[in-house]
């Protein structure tokens, strides 16, 4: 049985987390462990275990001497997760390929992708995201690696931070349904190696899609530069 500190750790760790990648505490704004244990009806130490954590996964950022503060999101930061997510996200894909039964649920996504530029010409934006993201965590499942899918699906959380800062374009995302049709029919098909070429080709471009929001095209993205919160092109 867990202690009663190690409780009160992990419960203040999930609610900051989410607090976090929700945008109700912005980048770059200070965390106070007397306020935050107040909040939170616990004493210091779980507060401090819990930012200790979150820095880990650099949603927070301590500084010796100023104390604990949302990290801010950088161009850096969106380039390294997306390059992250390539290499996971194309093994996964390439696994699932590999598999030597392709469940129904892949038929009933390419189905739904059939469907797809209907959805997204009534506007129904949304819908199409958690599709994507549904296909996402099919195939990841599908991988039959749980470690790949428990870093998979830490990165997607990451992800949400600067999903906020871009909006979906109905010009853009109709791009995306053929390849994500391309991606369900190479899972079928067995073949790995396209699978997963796909599927990194995908996200490369949604990274580029992304950065030209921000106005960033052509920039060196090795740079760590700070995206300002809220641009918007």
């Amino acid at each position: 049985m867990k202690d009663r500190a190690s409780t009160a750790s992990e419960r203040v760790y999930i609610a900051l987390r989410e607090a976090i990648l929700s945008w109700e505490l912005q980048p770059g704004q200070p965390l106070f462990e007397d306020d935050l244990a107040e909040k939170y009806g616990v004493s210091r130490t779980p507060v401090r275990e819990a930012l200790r954590l979150l820095s880990r996964e650099d949603l927070v950022r301590i500084t010796p001497g100023r104390g604990a503060f949302v990290t801010d999101i950088s161009v850096k930061t969106v380039v390294e997760l997306y390059q992250i997510r390539q290499a996971l996200e194309g093994l996964s894909a390439q696994l699932a390929a590999e598999q030597d039964h392709v469940g129904k649920e892949f038929e009933a996504l390419l189905q739904r992708f059939e469907e797809a530029p209907k959805m997204i010409a009534e506007g129904r934006i949304q819908d199409y995201d958690l599709l994507n993201q549904e296909l996402g965590r099919t195939i990841a499942k599908a991988s039959g690696n749980e470690l790949l899918q428990r870093q998979l699906e830490a990165l997607w959380q990451q992800a949400r931070r600067f999903r906020r800062l871009t909006f979906l374009r109905a010009d853009r995302l109709i791009q995306t349904v053929e390849p994500n049709k391309a991606i369900l029919m190479a899972i079928r098909a067995h073949d790995g190696k396209r699978a997963s070429e796909l599927t990194q080709d995908i996200l490369q471009k949604s990274l580029s899609h992304h950065l030209l929001q921000f106005g960033l095209r052509g920039m060196d993205l090795t740079t760590q530069v700070k995206i300002p919160v809220g641009q918007k092109s």
